[in-house]
């Protein structure tokens, strides 16, 4: 049964995007430059975006939270690594604006892209 706010959520969703609602995205977007602190919160107020249009976000950057807990170390290649595992989970990946220079984003589209997984572009005009 569709409700009213269901509707209304839908409406505000692009169309391109409407094939998404309940579905698991990667949402892609720089971590490193300029700062991985802002980044990850840049990339939750895009989740919070994705969540209030029935879009269920995977969000990469949280393990900024996991590496502030327990810091390892680990190698960039580690957590690119770690991250194409999940994203190979996702119906499509999401890539946020801004993402061009990113070394991550530019790993992660290619292997979406190798393993047909859609990749969108946010296009900030549609929302």
């Amino acid at each position: 049964m569709t409700t009213r706010s269901d509707t209304r959520r839908q409406q505000a969703v692009p169309m391109r995007m409407r094939d998404l609602m309940g579905k698991v995205v990667y949402l892609a977007g720089p971590y490193t430059h300029p700062n991985n602190n802002h980044n990850t919160r840049r990339a939750v107020e895009y989740a919070d975006y994705l969540v209030e249009s029935g879009i269920v976000p995977l969000v990469p950057h949280m393990s900024h939270l996991w590496d502030s807990i327990s810091p390892k170390n680990y190698p960039p290649d580690f957590w690119y690594n770690y991250d194409l595992r999940l994203l190979e989970l996702c119906a499509a990946v999401v890539v946020m604006p801004g993402s061009e220079d990113s070394t991550g984003v530019k790993l992660e589209r290619a292997f979406a892209k190798s393993k047909g997984i859609p990749v969108i572009e946010w296009d900030e005009q549609e929302w």
